[in-house]
């Protein structure tokens, strides 16, 4: 028996991001990826392997994609950031 879990099974969320349902779901990315927003289908993936502060950044920045589609690359990486980084400085973490 396998310990890689079926991408098909991991679960999704449904969220509400600028007023429109939304899939979230946690996906097994290329390395070199952390995360994707899909606008056009609306869902956003975010890597499953990815933990703590990042997946908080991680999840913040697409969905910065998702709400503000046409802002560049660069004014989301760091708001992102910056947002993450308060969050996590006031304690916010992922309880399961």
């Amino acid at each position: 028996m396998s310990d890689e879990v079926d991408e098909d099974r991991r679960p999704s969320d449904n969220v509400i991001l600028g007023g429109r349902p939304w899939t979230l779901h946690r996906a097994n990315l290329p390395k070199s990826e952390y995360g994707r927003a899909h606008i056009d289908d609306r869902l956003i993936e975010v890597d499953h392997r990815i933990r703590g502060r990042l997946e908080l950044d991680t999840l913040i920045h697409e969905m910065l994609h998702a709400v503000y589609p046409f802002l560049a690359e660069d004014p989301v990486n760091d708001s992102a950031s910056e947002i993450a980084s308060i969050l996590w400085k006031l304690g916010y973490r992922k309880v399961n």
